[in-house]
């Protein structure tokens, strides 16, 4: 991830994961779920944005979009795009593989044994 948005921001990674958690989820909902304020909040989404939604901001990583509530035109809700599910699908397969120092540590026992 970091070889890919080398400048990506503790915030945005926050706010993206827990996107990943809960799709669908209200900017203010965000807001409260990981403890920023909702200006952050909505700040942040902007910019994991495409550049072509409106209110995009730089650097325009194209991972989540906004949609308006189904029921209210005022809340926006959160969604992967399917770069963003991509990205999402990778993080679960790498958080899958056993870490290095695991299998390193297995292998001293089994050795042993």
């Amino acid at each position: 991830m970091r070889q890919t948005y080398a400048d990506i921001t503790l915030t945005e990674i926050v706010t993206f994961l827990t996107i990943v958690e809960n799709e669908g989820v209200t900017v203010s909902g965000l807001a409260r779920l990981c403890g920023f304020t909702e200006a952050t909040a909505s700040r942040t989404i902007r910019g994991l944005a495409p550049a072509e939604m409106p209110g995009a901001l730089s650097p325009s990583r194209g991972l989540v979009h906004l949609m308006r509530g189904p029921t209210e035109n005022r809340s926006r809700h959160a969604f992967l795009t399917p770069k963003g599910r991509g990205l999402a699908v990778a993080l679960d397969e790498l958080m899958a593989v056993p870490p290095i120092a695991a299998s390193v540590a297995g292998a001293g026992t089994q050795a042993a044994a």
